[in-house]
């Protein structure tokens, strides 16, 4: 068995601190640029060295995150704090851009990488690419399966990193282009807005089937304390808690009750009783628990609230309007400090003054029928929630606080008389010796005793050392100042320290890219369609190159196309297991095609043996990834978040370059249906709701995302505005796409049409129909 790491976030020092004392064996944080928590606190360069010296000392690892996307003109500023991080010390990089990962690889093969979340990793084949590319871990997906998790652990050498706690993306981590779509602020440039806890509504065809909107996207949670020796069997490295954004008790409660689940399990395989844990848990903050995917949960999302649900306490009873009071019948303790919420629609605030029957108090307990000052009328029955605990957090802040981590370490003090005194401190890995500036005299009167000496040395205070065994060899009958032995020992535990800290790495230069950028022109448009009647539609407009779906009704597509003289080629779900990458490798229809194109690096693994066309889902946003070995020969869509100044500073690049003129833009992939939520409370799989029309989320502002369910279920969701860029004269590519989703085969056509003037005639469109159109971010200088 691997050794197993409990991983935690911190998003300030004070977490850090909190994580390491609580029982972390590792903590993951972000600098102050270039990682996907832009709204965290982070750390700053000066911080950041502290906070690593503070976990060393600990014997505690620093991940530092850099796991956004980079554009080329960003490579220079990044590659130098890359540098600054090599040189600190950090532990391991966790990276989503791939043209990084080459980078680092490159200048720092000693420096470890870890495949982040964001790099969309879900399967066997996806880890077995990043370990060939000499990733020492992968961060999986988390809507992976317990069966999956287990599949992949042990079949690949690589550690595997799974969450375990904390806050569930709605989408697959790295396919979400919701904020930066409708906001544009990019959740791969760590700017997510969270639209997904919004309120939608849903829409079959004309007909709204909510009266109000919900928090359809909202996901509960997770946590899997109970289950943790499932991961442990199943092969995970290292178990991850989500929470850079939350406050260090949060933190420190997390990781304290899943260092005492691990430990437990490790030794006899039970959690043991784990309820006072979990309410901790709860109470510093919960949208309700879920297993999450990992167990296949059917009830992911909770619709009424998307923030801390909190712990209910009592019912409103009445209100006071005169003395302005709310009177509330506790089945719960509250104490003075504590926040409140009362039902779903208040913001929450703390409790300052408490009252019951008319005296003030500090707390009441359950059965109390206590008054709390509030100046709005809250009806009688509404439900309270305690949304922190005052005495909850102080009893955490104490416990990480005073809990010290000690490392055992042997201290041998020698000398003779008229030399100084040595003494030596060796830990598990480092050995110093410090010598005094006075020197070891014959005693006079009475000699310094063995004990006391043995006792001095041993007061090793609020170090992080433990003296383990205290050697004396000096002749008989010595003496020398007490006062000279404290310092010696402050000086060797200085020098163990500074030992213990000190790494020979050293500075490396990066070479931004300098070459001009490839001179290209579009000489074709390709045609990316979803159904049969959208493909016929395509060949009757005079498309050359169809892109279809790899299902049931291609080989009809591929019969259609061979007789019009169009080149088809199948295209994979951006999210695609081991499974059906191995139906599709055999399915008789596979051997019909030169090239296929993939929306994820483990199908492009999977697929090396054919021509392979890279989908905009790679996310690839630089010429340091368009060279990457596994891209560099390869047809390449661009990432839909460039702008057409970005595409044409791109150099060094020999591959073909396309870029999706027209579509409506994916915003979300996600393992759960709100469909089947709709009409059952829960997910349903292969219920068919979906067939029965076109269902679209509204939002607040009325606007309209296409919803379309895959065969496995899983829901993609269209952005409610068409990207229709038609300034295509003085763009650098060598092709375009236009994706269609739910277009009539009228429209279909009125597209082709369009797009074949504008390439002809390097003009503008003369068709954009009644749709809501956008330029996403095609005239942006860079993503915001």
């Amino acid at each position: 068995m691997k050794n197993i790491e409990l991983l935690a976030p911190a998003g300030s020092l004070e977490s850090l601190k909190a994580a390491v004392n609580s029982g972390a064996n590792a903590v993951y944080l972000g600098g102050t640029m270039f990682n996907a928590r832009a709204y965290a606190t982070n750390f700053s360069d000066e911080e950041l060295q502290a906070a690593i010296e503070y976990a060393h000392l600990r014997n505690v690892k620093i991940y530092v995150t850099v796991n956004t996307l980079f554009y080329d003109e960003e490579f220079k500023e990044l590659m130098a704090y890359i540098d600054r991080l090599y040189l600190m010390n950090v532990d391991a990089l966790i990276i989503q851009d791939l043209g990084l990962m080459a980078e680092v690889k490159k200048l720092y093969p000693d420096f470890e990488i870890h495949a982040s979340t964001q790099a969309s990793i879900h399967q066997l084949s996806g880890v077995e690419a990043m370990a060939k590319q000499g990733v020492e871990r992968v961060v999986l997906a988390r809507e992976n399966t317990i069966e999956e998790i287990r599949d992949i652990a042990q079949h690949t050498q690589i550690d595997i990193e799974v969450f375990v706690h904390g806050a569930l993306c709605m989408c697959y981590s790295g396919q979400c282009l919701m904020s930066s779509l409708i906001g544009k602020r990019s959740g791969n440039r760590g700017k997510c807005a969270q639209p997904c806890r919004l309120p939608y509504k849903l829409k079959l065809e004309d007909k709204s089937l909510d009266y109000a909107p919900h928090y359809l996207l909202s996901a509960k949670d997770i946590c899997v304390i109970e289950n943790i020796g499932d991961y442990i069997e199943a092969g995970v490295t290292s178990f991850k808690i989500e929470g850079r954004m939350k406050r260090p008790e949060y933190v420190a409660a997390v990781v304290k009750s899943y260092r005492r689940a691990i430990d437990q399990w490790l030794k006899t395989h039970s959690v043991g009783d784990v309820q006072e844990d979990t309410a901790e848990m709860f109470q510093m903050f919960n949208r309700g628990f879920s297993l999450g995917h990992a167990y296949h949960e059917s009830n992911l999302i909770t619709d009424i609230f998307p923030g801390n649900f909190g712990v209910e306490i009592g019912e409103v009873t009445q209100y006071d309007r005169k003395e302005q009071l709310v009177y509330i019948k506790l089945n719960q303790p509250l104490a003075q400090g504590d926040g409140i919420r009362f039902g779903f629609e208040d913001s929450g605030r703390v409790v300052n003054k408490m009252y019951y029957r008319d005296r003030l108090v500090n707390q009441g307990k359950p059965q109390d029928e206590i008054a709390v000052e509030f100046n709005v009328k809250i009806k009688e029955g509404t439900k309270v929630f305690k949304t922190s605990s005052a005495q909850l957090i102080q009893k955490l802040q104490k416990e990480y606080s005073e809990k010290k981590i000690k490392s055992p370490i042997t201290l041998q003090l020698s000398g003779k008389i008229g030399e100084p005194l040595a003494l030596t401190l060796t830990s598990k890995k480092h050995q110093v010796t410090v010598q005094s500036s006075a020197i070891v005299e014959k005693a006079m009167n009475s000699a310094l005793s063995l004990e006391r000496i043995q006792q001095q040395l041993s007061k090793l205070g609020n170090t992080v050392y433990t003296a383990e065994k205290v050697i004396v060899n000096l002749p008989d009958g010595v003496q020398f100042a007490i006062k000279e032995l404290n310092e010696l020992r402050r000086n060797g535990i200085e020098a163990l320290d500074k030992a213990r800290l000190t790494h020979q790495r050293q500075s490396k230069a990066f070479k931004p890219k300098e070459t001009s950028a490839t001179e290209r022109s579009i000489k074709e448009i390709h045609i990316h369609v979803q159904t049969l009647e959208q493909c016929n539609a395509a060949i009757d407009s005079g498309a050359k190159i169809i892109y279809y779906p790899f299902v049931t009704s291609l080989k009809e597509a591929y019969s259609l196309c061979q007789q019009a003289e169009v080149t088809l080629i199948p295209y994979v779900s951006r999210i695609i297991d081991d499974k059906h990458l191995k139906q599709i490798k055999e399915s008789p229809l596979y051997p019909l095609f030169n090239k296929i194109m993939v929306g994820d690096i483990g199908a492009l693994h999977y697929f090396l043996e054919k021509e392979v066309v890279l989908d905009n889902s790679l996310n690839i946003t630089n010429s340091y990834a368009l060279n990457h070995d596994l891209i560099k020969n390869r047809d390449v869509v661009l990432s839909v978040e460039m702008s057409e100044m970005q595409i044409n500073e791109l150099c060094d690049c020999q591959q073909k370059i396309g870029y999706i003129a027209y579509g409506r833009l994916e915003t979300m992939v996600t393992k759960y249906c709100p469909i089947s939520q709709q009409h059952y409370g829960c997910q349903k799989k292969g219920c068919n709701r979906c067939k029965i029309g076109q269902y679209y989320l509204i939002d607040r502002k009325n606007e309209q995302f296409p919803i379309i369910m895959d065969e496995e279920c899983r829901m993609h969701l269209y952005n409610a505005k068409i990207q229709y860029v038609d300034e295509l004269s003085k763009l650098q590519a060598d092709f375009i796409i236009l994706k269609m989703t739910i277009e009539t085969q009228t429209e279909v056509q009125r597209v082709i049409e369009d797009y074949q003037h504008i390439i002809a005639d390097k003009s503008q469109s003369y068709w954009h129909g009644n749709k809501d159109y956008t330029l996403g971010y095609f005239n942006n200088k860079e993503v915001k």
